[in-house]
């Protein structure tokens, strides 16, 4: 291949193969907003457009040669579209209503700088995610303020050094076939209605704030059980997950950083997913289990270039396009991050979380010393009172198991006080009822 002309690692090739099977979404369609102080907005246009040219995956372009889709480096670099706004959330909700499916064939980024009141710039990156992960924003925000206050960053090592690099899939692949030698379990949250021929996206949101000390105190019991916070709050999920779906066998997907030590400063596409398998018995001690999840955290890790595609292929799972083909939740861990600030400049950063086509996908979004627990679901598969009750009961289970370690999974995931009443009253009214007649 020439030298403009590169090869696609495995996960490019899976979002390049997404969107090409469907044109018209924008499901991989990501929203970065950059809310600037203290820079006018020329400095910003010039560091803005140093930074497009100096990262190649912003220049970049995607089609097939000779049969096979590559990545293509072009001089053709993304221009600025300058606009007003009264105020932020004003330009925020413009942005989010003028979402257009990229054509990979064309550089998969747009660029528009929003002037505010106060001397404030908010600059939107619609990007595709075959460019871009959670990670480049981190990369993106710190090198922005940096350019802005006056500094060159030096040229880091960009994606094309990934370019053909050689992958072994098998050790990945043996660790999926024994961990659904008997198959692949399927599981369901109650639905309020079949499921339609088309996996629908998940297009409704709820919150529940999680205060500073609360995730202190996950922290330090999540540790001295000998776990990380995420396993914690990965068990947490499963079991209650497990209530709902009457399964003491659940799946859940969760997207990894393959990023090693010479891509740490790299923006692009270095997302996978890990699947996870847990098994959440209602006899089995906690801290067992805290054990296992810690253990399959670990596990499902080891392969981080394997694509979701080869583990699909291997397991010879039957396509369903109601469903996704492993998983119906997904789990994600975000931190946001820290404001960058340096006397009156500021770059603080902020994100639309994407539309996945998931049954429902759980982020635990942590930022400022707090965390979220965003739960993006499908409205057309679920009542909003199922899944408010599905988060109350996991608030509750999470509380249960901070203060009580030593339980077993039965004694933590007991109906929430409020959620029990609710119970007693129908089976007292159920009860008159049976008398009555």
């Amino acid at each position: 291949m020439s030298r403009d002309v590169y090869e696609l690692s495995p996960f490019e090739l899976a979002m390049y193969l997404a969107q090409l099977a469907d044109p018209y979404s924008t499901e991989y369609s990501v929203d970065c907003f950059f809310d600037i102080s203290g820079a006018k907005k020329e400095i910003v246009h010039s560091a803005v457009s140093d930074m497009i040219r100096s990262h190649e995956i912003l220049h970049s372009r995607y089609e097939e040669r000779n049969g096979m889709p590559v990545r293509i480096l072009t001089d053709d670099y993304p221009r600025i579209l300058w606009m007003t706004a009264p105020s932020l959330a004003a330009a925020q909700e413009v942005a989010l209503q003028q979402k257009v499916p990229f054509d990979l064939k064309e550089v998969p980024v747009r660029f528009t700088g929003y002037e505010l009141p106060g001397d404030r710039i908010l600059i939107r990156m619609e990007i595709h995610h075959i460019a871009f992960d959670g990670r480049s924003v981190t990369i993106w925000q710190k090198e922005l303020f940096n350019r802005l206050r006056g500094d060159s960053p030096a040229r880091e090592s960009d994606l094309s050094m990934r370019a053909g690099a050689a992958y072994d899939f098998e050790p990945g692949l043996e660790f999926y076939r024994k961990l659904f030698s008997d198959g692949v379990p399927i599981h369901e949250m109650p639905l309020k209605s079949p499921r339609g021929r088309n996996h629908p996206g998940a297009d409704r949101e709820i919150a529940v704030p999680f205060p500073e000390e609360r995730i202190a105190r996950l922290n330090d019991v999540a540790k001295a059980c000998g776990v990380t916070t995420f396993s914690f709050l990965l068990a947490g999920i499963s079991i209650v997950l497990g209530v709902y779906c009457g399964s003491e066998d659940v799946t859940l997907g969760f997207p990894v950083d393959m990023r090693g030590e010479e891509e740490k400063n790299m923006a692009g596409m270095f997302i996978n997913t890990a699947i996870f398998r847990l098994k959440p018995a209602a006899t089995k001690p906690l801290s067992e289990y805290l054990r296992e999840v810690s253990r399959m955290v670990r596990d499902a890790a080891h392969d981080k270039w394997l694509p979701m595609s080869e583990v699909i292929r291997t397991l010879r799972i039957a396509p369903d396009k109601s469903r996704n083909p492993v998983f119906d939740v997904g789990v994600n861990y975000l931190f946001t991050p820290e404001l960058c600030r340096e006397g009156k400049l500021s770059v603080a950063f902020s994100y639309e979380l994407q539309t996945l086509r998931r049954d429902m996908n759980i982020t635990m979004h942590r930022h400022d010393g707090h965390m979220d627990m965003l739960v993006r679901y499908a409205s057309e598969l679920f009542d909003e009172a199922l899944i408010r009750r599905f988060l109350e009961q996991l608030s509750y289970t999470l509380s249960r198991m901070s203060d009580s370690p030593n339980a077993t999974i039965a004694q933590v995931c007991l109906l929430p006080p409020a959620q029990m009443e609710m119970v007693r009253r129908f089976s007292r009214n159920a009860q008159r009822f049976i008398v009555d007649r």
